[in-house]
């Protein structure tokens, strides 16, 4: 069975991205990492709608799907990870966190500073690439 995922790159004026600490326990994925908001899909939801959900749950956050952007759709035997940006004016004091160990508004400059999976890597440079044709307004 296909595992499906959704992810969501909040980027706000300041050009900084909301991450979060994951926690630091057995059984979840990137344990102790910083990574971005998201996560697996409910039976039969739709990718926006699995990211919607997770920005609330996760953030506190409501974020009409209008303002989702599809980034990139990451296929492979096991799994399909959907990747949203969304840009707004939102600082961290708009923030509750739900999950995680911490979660904060983190430069675009300063994030290759912080541990992270290859897979969020991956997908920071991809945005880079996407930002570099597409600037904020």
């Amino acid at each position: 069975m296909i595992k499906k995922t959704s992810s969501v790159i909040i980027l706000n004026r300041k050009m900084q991205i909301l991450l979060m600490l994951r926690d630091d326990k057995p059984g979840i994925l990137y344990p102790g990492l910083w990574g971005f908001i998201g996560g697996h899909a409910k039976a039969g939801e739709k990718p926006l709608d699995t990211a919607t959900r997770e920005v609330k749950e996760e953030t506190g956050l409501k974020i009409t799907k209008s303002r989702f952007r599809e980034l990139v759709s990451i296929k492979t035997q096991t799994k399909i990870r959907e990747i949203f940006l969304v840009r707004g004016g939102w600082k961290n004091s708009d923030v509750i966190r739900g999950e995680g160990q911490k979660i904060s508004f983190i430069s675009l400059s300063k994030i290759d500073l912080l541990p992270m999976s290859s897979y969020h890597r991956f997908v920071l440079t991809l945005l880079r690439e996407y930002l570099k044709k597409n600037r904020p307004n």
